[in-house]
């Protein structure tokens, strides 16, 4: 973020977009405005509905938010301090882990591995914070054990966890779209609003990658060039 040498304001949510006369104003929860010939959008698709935007968006955009992707997973992160052979645990039917992974190996001198793991939301406990901790925990023990990682080997030193869930600034985890999204909201998801003065550009529409980093770049990239193109044709005339 640094080397853009933008102004950077962090932990200042937007509540409302507004356009008029080819100018866009962004007001923040706190009373803040911002004005601007063009701003990029990049509110995932469970979000959209969450900022009051005038003119209204399309309908389908919020339909999409309305109905939400079917990501709904908590992310953990284990370290085992001992060193855990190459495992993958995949569920077929409900669960409380539904995948996850061993991911790398400390090296010498110490031992250890990392592993991730992707929680069912509906199955595991969400009482609490630390209701849902344990539960994982126990799970964890359950359904990544095999012949060659026992109980005691895959008991986690550390554990370190995102309720991605829960997270209001993203409401699911990586884009998974419902049957029929494809061919009732993508073109909507991906069009440009107030006349292309608001861009929408999230991984959660990309081509490549959906829902991944990957797809966060293509959709950046594209954005970018909208802006340039737009500035350097005001610039010409």
């Amino acid at each position: 973020m640094r080397e853009s040498c933008a102004d950077i304001l962090l932990s200042s949510p937007i509540s409302s977009v507004s356009t008029s006369s080819g100018i866009s104003t962004v007001t923040t929860r706190t009373g803040q405005i911002f004005h601007a010939p063009q701003i990029i959008s990049t509110l995932p698709v469970n979000c959209l509905g969450d900022v009051e935007f005038t003119p209204a968006i399309d309908a389908k955009k919020l339909a999409a938010a309305k109905e939400q992707h079917l990501t709904k997973v908590v992310k953990m992160h284990t370290y085992t301090k001992t060193t855990l052979k190459p495992t993958l645990t995949a569920a077929t039917g409900a669960a409380k882990i539904a995948f996850g992974f061993t991911e790398a190996d400390v090296h010498a001198p110490e031992n250890g591995t990392f592993s991730v793991f992707f929680g069912s939301e509906p199955q595991l406990d969400r009482s609490s914070p630390s209701a849902t901790f344990l539960d994982f925990k126990e799970a964890l023990k359950e359904q990544f054990v095999t012949d060659k990682n026992t109980a005691e080997d895959v008991e986690p030193e550390e554990m370190f966890w995102h309720d991605w869930t829960n997270d209001e600034f993203a409401k699911g985890a990586w884009c998974t779209f419902p049957m029929g999204w494809q061919e009732n909201y993508l073109d909507a998801l991906r069009r440009d609003e107030h006349g292309g003065a608001v861009i929408f550009a999230s991984a959660d529409w990309a081509d490549g990658w959906r829902g991944f980093i990957d797809g966060a770049f293509e959709a950046g990239r594209a954005a970018a060039r909208k802006v340039l193109k737009r500035d350097l044709h005001d610039r010409v005339l």
